[in-house]
């Protein structure tokens, strides 16, 4: 008989990810689940429509935390790479002999950077700040104030530092932004289909019979020894005690006959017996 609820494990497995990523769609509301005891179980028929509905959600999940690690990578790299291009620079302009070749190099780098990318009047200003024109000079040429061609200046040599490495960068960003686009998108749908979905109606009997599973166990009348068994082992509504077998709490430590005697007559007292399929019931 197919299960109607699965746990998180089983769900995680199915659809090859971690269960905190299931407990992220439960809080997502892109699975339906149900709170029992200190339990949350999760509808099969919620799991099969988020497999129909995105099949890959499993890959796509795993695909954004690696990409999102290898960005951190990148960006390190590129911190690396920014500090040893500032590194060259200050390296250069200590040469003096070669003070206007550097200079010349420089700036038909950022020219070639730029192109597409800035203004010709930003290019012209970055060109002739690496040259050496002063900033005056520029900004009576351009007709602009001094603090604004110190801006530009500014903007285009911090460009320049960041030129190796950025292109892989923003390569990786455009990817991440297409794949999430498309994550959203399925999500979307998912969420409409997850809309129509019935949920049974529950008939008396099964309300009932969920609200006595559900009840705490209350430790009067029961001994000492059994209160402390069941304590350690998590127990704490009937339907925690009834889904062990009579020969699991046999098992347990310092459980003896006398022990699960009294818990016979404890869940015969609510009409319940050992090893019942409480998922049956939900």
């Amino acid at each position: 008989m197919k299960k109607e609820f699965l746990t998180r494990q089983e769900v995680a497995d199915i659809f090859g990810v971690h269960s905190q990523t299931v407990s992220n769609w439960i809080n997502e509301s892109l699975l339906s689940s149900r709170a029992f005891g200190n339990r949350v179980l999760i509808s099969t028929e919620s799991v099969e429509l988020l497999r129909k509905t995105v099949p890959d959600i499993g890959s796509i999940e795993n695909n954004i935390i690696r990409y999102r690690a290898q960005l951190v990578e990148l960006k390190k790299e590129l911190n690396n790479t920014t500090d040893n291009v500032k590194t060259e620079i200050a390296r250069f302009c200590d040469v003096s002999r070669n003070v206007y070749l550097v200079k010349d190099l420089f700036s038909k780098a950022f020219s070639i950077l730029s192109r597409g990318h800035e203004s010709q009047r930003t290019i012209d200003i970055v060109c002739s700040y690496i040259k050496g024109e002063k900033m005056d000079s520029i900004a009576d040429r351009h007709n602009i104030s001094f603090c604004r061609v110190a801006q530009i200046a500014k903007s285009g040599i911090l460009r320049l530092s960041r030129a190796e490495g950025y292109a892989d960068v923003l390569t990786e960003n455009k990817k991440l932004r297409r794949e999430k686009a498309e994550y959203e998108l399925k999500i979307s749908v998912l969420r409409e289909e997850a809309k129509k979905v019935v949920v049974k109606e529950e008939t008396q009997e099964q309300k009932e019979m969920i609200h006595l599973l559900s009840e705490k166990i209350l430790y009067d009348g029961l001994s000492r020894r059994t209160c402390n068994i069941l304590r350690a082992c998590d127990i704490a509504t009937y339907g925690d005690l009834v889904q062990f077998r009579r020969t699991d709490v046999l098992k347990f430590r310092n459980c003896g006959k006398q022990t699960v005697a009294e818990l016979d007559s404890l869940i015969k007292e609510k009409g319940l017996y050992w090893g019942m399929d409480i998922c049956s019931f939900l």
